[in-house]
């Protein structure tokens, strides 16, 4: 009850609503088909951000299926991507991460469905206090990065 209460003085706002999906160099054998099994994401190597978010699913999926090949972890999205694009491993991520990363946009890198796997979606959003107003300059910030999350 006391978190609940807790809860109250706070107004949440879904921005953008997510899948978790693979991403792999444009060469990739999966990025012609654009889709990928568990069983066959067991074979690649992986390079993962290194996010509370991405660990969790991370660990459920080997858990469930099996153990990754995980060559290492960064929270350098820029130093990742890179090793991608000039490796032979694989990432994943929810995919409002990358919507308008320019790897992506040139078709450098390829965002490939998971498939026969739970789907597990997640949601990108605000928190505010409903005690607190915010100032013009917090509005501002807050309106500046719904624009760029939702285009």
């Amino acid at each position: 009850e006391g978190i609940m209460k807790e809860l109250e003085e706070f107004h949440y706002e879904g921005l953008v609503d997510g899948k978790m999906k693979v991403y792999a160099k444009k060469d990739s054998p999966f990025a012609i088909s654009k889709k990928i099994t568990p069983e066959e994401i067991l074979q690649q190597k992986f390079f993962l951000y290194n996010g509370d978010y991405i660990r969790w699913f991370t660990n459920n999926f080997q858990h469930k299926i099996g153990k990754l090949d995980i060559l290492f972890s960064s929270n350098h999205l820029e130093e990742l991507l890179r090793a991608i694009l000039n490796g032979s491993a694989i990432t994943w991520g929810p995919n409002f991460s990358l919507k308008n990363h320019p790897y992506l946009s040139n078709g450098e890198l390829v965002e490939i469905d998971l498939v026969n796997y739970e789907s597990v979606d997640s949601q990108l959003g605000e928190i505010t206090s409903k005690n607190k107003i915010l100032s013009k300059v917090e509005k501002q910030f807050i309106n500046f990065l719904k624009n760029e999350i939702i285009s």
